[in-house]
């Protein structure tokens, strides 16, 4: 019997191989994730996104172990720090950013920063992955984002964010995110 469980590891080399297997993994007597659910979400995603929660063991260290650079590795240490591998930069910003650039992660409070964050991006191409079910309150905010493309996650029989199903472009798995957004954000025109 084989059945999915939060991977163990207490150094950078039990880290990496734990990471090989799937692309989440919390230490021993940890837990700050719900990790098959960002199992799911993370499965698939192009570039590939791990995450570690673990002390000790930098992202760099796991990069170095995976052998591939191209993976984007967050480490959460059990004080609840992020961090990332050399070149990529994660971002906490109390209001929407000026602008986005590549390899930035940015973070922010959702509520606070929606509507800044749609009036800053406004006829800017936007693509917008929505995991997991929403809010009334959030769907609506997310309305805000005209012209961006909404991709909702599969949550079963092609169900996706009951509050969003009616303005969303597209209900699939997430292995899936990625390539519609590309192809979104590859097209010459922006949606008014």
């Amino acid at each position: 019997l084989i059945a999915p469980a939060t991977a163990w590891a207490d150094s950078a080399a039990t880290a990496v191989g734990a990471l090989r297997m799937g692309p989440v993994y919390e230490q021993r007597g940890v837990d700050l994730v719900d990790a098959a659910a960002l199992t799911a979400a993370l499965n698939g995603t192009d570039p590939q996104v791990d995450v570690a929660v673990v002390d000790g063991v930098t992202a760099d260290q796991i990069v170095a172990g995976l052998g591939d650079p191209s993976v984007v590795v967050l480490v959460v240490s059990t004080d609840r720090k992020l961090s990332a591998a050399a070149g990529t930069k994660i971002r906490y910003a109390e209001k929407a950013p000026n602008q986005l650039s590549t390899g930035e992660i940015w973070f922010s409070d959702f509520a606070s920063n929606v509507k800044s964050a749609a009036e800053l991006y406004k006829g800017q191409k936007t693509s917008i992955l929505v995991y997991g079910d929403v809010t009334k309150t959030s769907a609506a905010k997310l309305a805000l984002f005209n012209g961006a493309q909404l991709v909702l996650q599969d949550l079963g029989a092609g169900r996706g964010a009951e509050a969003l199903m009616e303005i969303a472009n597209d209900v699939v798995l997430p292995t899936s995110f990625g390539y519609l957004s590309h192809e979104f954000l590859s097209k010459e025109k922006v949606a008014a």
